[in-house]
């Protein structure tokens, strides 16, 4: 815990142990650094190249902010990015036990539609592919870990199942 506190102030302890460190030199060197530091901008002066310095300065704030910024909204992005996630496994997993229990019912219709001379062998094979095809499809989406979106019409987006490759097994986290 004390590491990662200190982990975020990276540049705060950097720059307070390089001001520490010049003040030992300064203080056993008997150097007024003050002074020197008024020498050297008195140098720039002779150059013009104060006015750059200050430019360069302002430029190195607002690019530090504005990089801030960005780290920022970034993890602010993936951490709604999981959330959509957790959320979308949630949902799936709901529907995968409603639609799991509705096949569960369906494989006990086609035992009984099996003795019946009603149903031709093809039907039932077919029946058995759509039961497997369903079971498969439904086992992706609760594994998905991005969610490629296709539109069906206007206003109706769906999971786009041909963009998602199931997981190997290996592979996944228990």
């Amino acid at each position: 815990m004390a590491s990662r506190r200190y982990s975020r102030f990276k540049t705060t302890l950097l720059a307070a142990l390089a001001g520490l460190f010049i003040w030992i030199v300064a203080f056993f060197t008997q150097t007024d650094l003050f002074d020197v530091l008024i020498h050297i901008l008195d140098k720039f002066e002779e150059y013009e190249i104060d006015e750059i310095l200050i430019a360069l300065f302002l430029i190195t704030i607002g690019l530090t902010v504005d990089l801030i910024s960005i780290r920022r909204r970034r993890e602010k992005e993936i951490e709604i990015f999981k959330h959509r996630i957790q959320v979308l496994r949630v949902t799936v997993r709901t529907v995968q036990d409603l639609i799991g229990n509705f096949l569960n019912q369906l494989q006990l219709f086609r035992l009984t539609a099996s003795g019946c001379s009603n149903f031709s062998e093809e039907s039932l094979r077919e029946l058995d592919e759509l039961i497997s095809n369903t079971a498969n499809r439904l086992k992706v989406l609760g594994e998905l870990e991005e969610i490629p979106e296709k539109e069906l019409s206007h206003g109706v987006t769906i999971i786009d199942l041909s963009k998602v490759t199931p997981q190997d097994d290996s592979k996944k986290e228990h």
